[in-house]
Order: C-alpha cells, then structure tokens, then sequence
C-alpha cells in the first residue's frame, strides 16, 4: 500500500498575538482516515482539539468537521468551529465572496459570519445552540473541595450546575479572580462528588462583582474526559456561561470572557471575547437562547502568515468588538502528514 499524505494547517485562535490563544490543526481533506487513525493524530498534535475535514453530507453546509481531543472525539467545539472556519475561508474551500456559511457538527449546523476581507477575517461569529442546564448540585462544599477550595469560595447563592449548547461542561462560580488562578482539579475527588452523573469538563470562574462591568475569568479542566489537563480558551463553554450568567443575573446585556493558562508549555495563553447582547431566558430559567452572536465564538485566525521563504509577513487589520476595536494577530503554518504503511515483518523461525 503506497504512503498516502495528508495537508494541514495550524492556526492560533482566540488570540491577538502569534503562539498565544488556542491552537488548532486542521486537516483539509482527510478521506481515507479511519476513527482509529483519526483519534492517534490527534493524541500525536496533543492539541486541545484536531479538526479533520470531510465533505458534507447536508447541502446546506461548506464542509464536515471531526473534532477529536487527545483522549476522544467531540460533537462540537467552539475555537474549532472558529479555527475552521477561518481556514476555509483563507484556502478557498468556503463559498467564494460569502460573508457567512454553515458547517456540519455532530450536533448538527453551525453557521458562521465573517467580518473584515472573505479571505483574512478580522472577526468570525458563530451561532450556538439553545444554552440548556440540569438541575444544580446541592453538595456545593464536595464540588469546592475537589477544586482545592471551599465553600466559602463559591459566589453565593450562584448554583453549581452543568449546562450545554452542545458540548456539556459543569458550572463551577467562584468569588474572585485569584480564587479561579487557585483552583486545582483533584480528579477522584471530583468523580465521588458527582457521583453517578456522566463525567463533564469543570469551567471555574469569576465574574466581576459590578454586574454592569460585564467580565468574567475563567478557567477549564478536563483531563479525565478529553486528556486536556487545563484548555487556554473554550469556546463550547463560553456559549452556555453567557446563557448562565444572564440567568442568574450576573451580567447585563454583554459581558467580555477573559481566560488565562499555561498548558505547561512555558507561556500564557490568554483569550478574550465579547459575549452576544440578545439572550432570551425561557420561562423555566433552566434554558436560554441566543439570537444573535454566541458568547466566546469570535476568534482570531489569521496575521503573521509564515510563506514558504521563511521570513514572517506582518499582517495586521482592525476590527471592531462590542466596546471598542483592537488589533487582531495570528499566525498559519501549512505542512503535510506522510503515512507510510509497515514493511511486512519476515515469520520467526
């Protein structure tokens, strides 16, 4: 069987600075590549998220997005869906001159807006799902005791709860900024604290105490479901936060989602984005939807392009955020990965 190869792109999302945000690869035509094989590249790119792109089964939509973490594969993810996003624009595989188009998720559509030139975007909306919670945990002192912390550094009266636009995490509000910097995962003690429920990704934050403000730190651990020890950025997370911060009053109308990490790489990814000003609480205050722009979903992908010469080209745009406009930086990197079967082995005698 000949060596087959296969091209990709790596690319910086939710960031204004090159090597800073989260980091994507993203394989532009992965026909041929089984789950297995699939699951072992990303597990090799020990990236938060791997994207292999097929076409689509739907009509309606550019491409179809496999989203898999070191450990498995997701239905939906937010930088992905961003990241994605950018590079089909920037290659030529989104609809030519489209300002916005579709993508095909395990949960179903995704659409996308581009702001800025078709091909270099300053900004890329997403569209979430309706933002849906359970119940709340009532062992609130189990869940802070899990995180290295107490009850006492839970916001109060803010319940501790899982919620999903697609992608289900657990809720987990703090008082302050150094108390989510202080957090510290202990796996087991998690697991006993949830009991039977399924295991979920834990997104601890802070929103400001001024809820006209409108800023949250944060922070997510999922290294027993996806084996992401901590993730820069999370996009998926951000969308149902929007959901409950409005909810329980946290915010008003628009809030900006600050989250820092080190991911052990010896620098620290921070990510900021402007949550969406149309949130519609449903009747049961356990759901809310978003009608206009979903929270944590506009990335940056794109600037300091790396040619094949070898000198950096310095790209640099402005675009404008909820409140103000700033300078959007990224970087690509295209390369190609070679699969090169296994000689036969000669039978022992």
């Amino acid at each position: 069987m000949p060596a087959r190869s296969y091209r990709f792109v790596q690319v910086d999302v939710f960031t204004d600075r090159v090597f800073g945000g989260n980091p994507l690869a993203v394989f532009l035509d992965a026909r041929g590549l089984d789950d297995a094989l699939m699951q072992r590249i990303a597990r090799e790119m020990n990236l938060s998220e791997t994207v292999f792109l097929f076409p689509p089964l739907r009509s309606d939509c550019a491409a179809a997005l496999r989203i898999f973490t070191p450990a498995r594969e997701v239905p939906f993810a937010g930088h992905p869906t961003v990241g994605t996003a950018w590079v089909l624009a920037a290659h030529g595989m989104a609809p030519k001159g489209a300002s916005g188009f579709v993508l095909e998720e395990r949960i179903g559509p995704v659409p996308v807006e581009l702001e800025g030139d078709a091909t270099h975007s300053d900004f890329i909306w997403m569209t979430h799902q309706d933002a849906v919670f359970d119940p709340a945990l009532a062992n609130r002192d189990a869940v802070a005791r899990a995180l290295g912390l107490s009850e006492a550094d839970l916001w109060p009266g803010a319940p501790v709860q899982p919620g999903s636009t697609g992608s289900k995490f657990l809720f987990v509000p703090l008082r302050d900024r150094p108390t989510v910097d202080r957090a510290t995962l202990d796996v087991r003690a998690l697991l006993d604290a949830m009991g039977p429920r399924p295991h979920l990704g834990v997104f601890v934050f802070a929103p400001d105490r001024d809820p006209a403000a409108g800023r949250v730190y944060s922070r997510m651990f999922a290294p027993h479901t996806s084996g992401i020890p901590e993730d820069p950025a999370t996009g998926s997370a951000s969308g149902p936060l929007g959901a409950y911060l409005v909810l329980n009053g946290l915010v008003r109308t628009a809030a900006r989602s600050e989250s820092s990490a080190s991911r052990g790489r010896g620098w620290a990814a921070r990510a900021s984005s402007t949550f969406g000003s149309r949130w519609t609480a449903r009747r049961s205050r356990r759901s809310a939807s978003v009608e206009a722009w979903c929270p944590c979903s506009k990335g940056i992908c794109g600037s300091h392009v790396l040619p094949r010469g070898g000198k950096r080209r310095r790209r640099s745009r402005r675009g404008q955020m909820r409140g103000g406009a700033r300078r959007l930086q990224a970087r690509r990197s295209l390369s190609t990965l070679s699969l090169q079967p296994r000689a036969p082995q000669a039978a022992s005698s």
